[in-house]
């Protein structure tokens, strides 16, 4: 009986669930880009234009909005298909290199960079993209 209590004592405790990424708005992302740089982040946007060579997270559907570009996978392209034009939730590592010219025009942060960046075709902001359910 005391081996019994003594092994279901010693009985590795349940892991917590992981934590949930720190959920932003489009706006928040563009206004905090430099802070943001390598964080696991939560996205909240519009899905747009989801193709090989594109696929963006926009505050609105309207015109002048902000917007990220997210991932570069197959995969997630084909799953996000069936919501373009519908407002969902992403996760992913946030990189804003491509993303620090247009924000800093909007949201300084400091001394503008003497880096020359090139971002051509589908410079994602977004890595390793995973779409949430809004459910």
């Amino acid at each position: 009986m005391i081996l019994l209590a003594l092994l279901a004592s010693a009985a590795p405790a349940e892991l917590p669930a992981p934590a949930k990424p720190p959920a932003y708005s489009i706006r928040e992302v563009w206004q905090h880009h430099a802070a943001l740089d390598g964080q696991l982040i939560r996205v909240r946007g519009v899905v747009t234009n989801c193709r090989p060579l594109g696929c963006s997270l926009r505050e609105h559907g309207g015109k002048g909005a902000r917007d990220i570009a997210i991932g570069t996978s197959l995969i997630f392209d084909r799953r996000v298909q069936s919501r373009l034009g519908e407002l969902i939730t992403v996760d992913g590592r946030f990189d804003p290199t491509c993303l620090h010219r247009d924000a800093d025009r909007e949201f300084p942060h400091g001394p503008a960079s003497e880096d020359i960046v090139v971002c051509t075709d589908r410079a994602s902001m977004l890595h390793s993209p995973r779409l949430v359910s809004n459910r």
